[in-house]
């Protein structure tokens, strides 16, 4: 038997109505319309005859769409159902076995034409930043870590109709160093019904959907995540003037009908001016992902990517015993004349090229670093070199804008030599230029004790490579014994900043 219902309606009331049945006899082995009965031999059909002993049902009914047609008129919902009684002989009919399926049908022209366009659209879309850590340099925070939380609605995804897949709704984001995890990125609705646990609401958005159950037309969507910033060891956003990339985006996508996806763009800063705390004034903080303390500059190259053989400005320079400057977490511990260490740049804090920090002192436009280098020499070494990126100024000079080097050998300390003895690299014609620069003399002896400073007689620069003969007779030697220089980097205002320092000994 078969039955047919059409409903032409979305309240799938009965449109129309039929059924059929007809009944199908086999007498022994054999097929009629799909009904087969076969005998099985026996072992022994003497005693034991074959007979009917075995039977099937294939393609006994083959039914269509009730009035299904390439008219409009035929669009609807139809119910099909069959069921099948079977009898054997004189015993009676069995209990009947049913089936049943119901079918939206439209023909494919009216389809694509007429059913209505479907735009998901997006509701309470909300991102915030929860929680932030931080690195510093030079006195500088950057932010090393951050977790973002982002959740929102999606409405008319099931409305005409919806997709069938694992993706009708999902969150994702624009860059590598995020990543998103917990809550609900992804609803699926595969197979047709919900497959995703409280994800799909009725339109109120309050009684949640049961897995396995087929969603309302009105019914929304929502999704929610947390999503986790980790920039890399070697992930930074410095540029020589601000900074790089500052944001990035969360998308909270939603499929039509036809899997074609709408997007609700979110743009998040990785910190916003003001937040957890931070001075507005200073900006947003530039990310850095190296681990606090770590550099990978090397005892002859300096890369500015840390601080670890930077030495401090005071008086132990002329013994030779400088102070380690400190790489633990620090906020603000720049001294009134020392530069600031941005990762890449050397800078002047406050300057065109600072970074978060404002000038710790204007008594003086001139601004140091000091930079350990270790030779590593096991013998006399003759000759140096030393490349900043840019030509020098004399340590004399008073041009603004510029950067000027002095180099203080372990052998010319203090105690080998009164007053200790500097070395100008980018004075290629002098010897000695003065046996003795008073203390705390401004640009020229940060100091409180005297020192004397001699020139590069002999030596040349070869675009920005400074050469550097070393003249054991003035003081200026390397060797096991004394394998350690000090690079003492002075800036006169707000120059273009250094990347690296070089040096090679030979």
């Amino acid at each position: 038997m078969t039955f047919n219902k059409f409903k032409n309606n979305s309240s799938k009331t009965d449109t129309s109505t039929s059924g059929s049945q007809s009944l199908i006899t086999q007498t022994g082995a054999g097929t009629t319309s799909g009904v087969s009965l076969a005998r099985i031999n026996t072992a022994n059909n003497a005693v034991i005859p074959p007979a009917y002993q075995d039977g099937k049902f294939a393609t006994v009914f083959s039914p269509s769409l009730y009035g299904a047609s390439s008219d409009v008129s035929s669009s609807g919902y139809y119910h099909i159902s069959s069921s099948i009684n079977i009898a054997s002989g004189s015993s009676p009919f069995t209990t009947p076995i049913d089936s049943y399926t119901e079918v939206f049908y439209a023909p494919l022209t009216t389809i694509s034409t007429n059913i209505p366009a479907q735009t998901p659209t997006f509701s309470g879309v909300s991102v915030n930043a929860i929680s932030a850590v931080s690195r510093s340099l030079s006195g500088a925070p950057y932010l090393s870590s951050a977790t973002y939380t982002i959740s929102g609605s999606i409405l008319g995804l099931f409305n005409p109709l919806y997709y069938a897949g694992t993706g009708i709704a999902t969150i994702t984001d624009s860059d590598s160093l995020v990543t998103e995890s917990g809550g609900i990125l992804t609803v699926s609705t595969a197979g047709g019904t919900i497959q995703t646990l409280n994800a799909v609401y009725d339109s109120t958005g309050v009684t949640a959907r049961g897995t396995g159950t087929v969603p309302y037309e009105t019914d929304i969507v929502k999704v929610y995540t947390t999503s986790s910033f980790a920039p890399g060891t070697s992930d930074e956003n410095i540029n020589q003037t601000g900074l790089g990339t500052t944001s990035f985006s969360l998308y909270i996508n939603g499929l039509n009908k036809a899997g074609t996806t709408t997007t609700n763009t979110s743009t998040v800063s990785y910190h916003t001016a003001g937040n957890f705390g931070q001075p507005s004034a200073s900006g947003s903080l530039a990310y850095y992902g190296k681990t606090q303390g770590t550099d990978t500059s090397t005892t002859l190259v300096e890369s500015f990517t840390g601080e670890s053989n930077r030495l401090q400005v005071n008086n132990n320079i002329l013994t030779f015993i400088g102070d380690t400057w400190s790489t633990a977490f620090g906020l603000y511990n720049l001294g009134a004349t020392d530069l600031q260490v941005k990762p890449g740049f050397l800078v002047k804090p406050g300057g065109t090229y600072g970074y978060w920090l404002t000038n710790p002192s204007s008594a003086s436009d001139y601004k140091y670093y000091i930079r350990k280098i270790s030779s590593g020499a096991s013998s006399n070494k003759v000759s140096m070199t030393l490349n900043l990126g840019q030509a020098l100024v004399n340590w004399t000079s008073t041009t603004s804008n510029s950067v000027a080097v002095a180099l203080l050998f372990e052998s010319a300390k203090s105690g080998i030599y009164t007053p200790p003895r500097f070395f100008d690299p980018s004075d290629t014609l002098s010897n000695v230029i003065n046996s003795s620069i008073s203390a705390n003399t401004d640009g020229t002896n940060p100091f409180g004790s005297a020192i004397a400073l001699y020139g590069n007689t002999g030596g040349s620069l070869s675009s920005t490579t400074y050469t550097i003969p070393l003249r054991p007779a003035d003081g200026f030697t390397v060797n096991a014994t004394y394998d350690e220089v000090y690079v003492i980097i002075r800036y006169k205002g707000d120059p273009t900043p250094i990347s690296s320092i070089t040096t090679t000994f030979s």
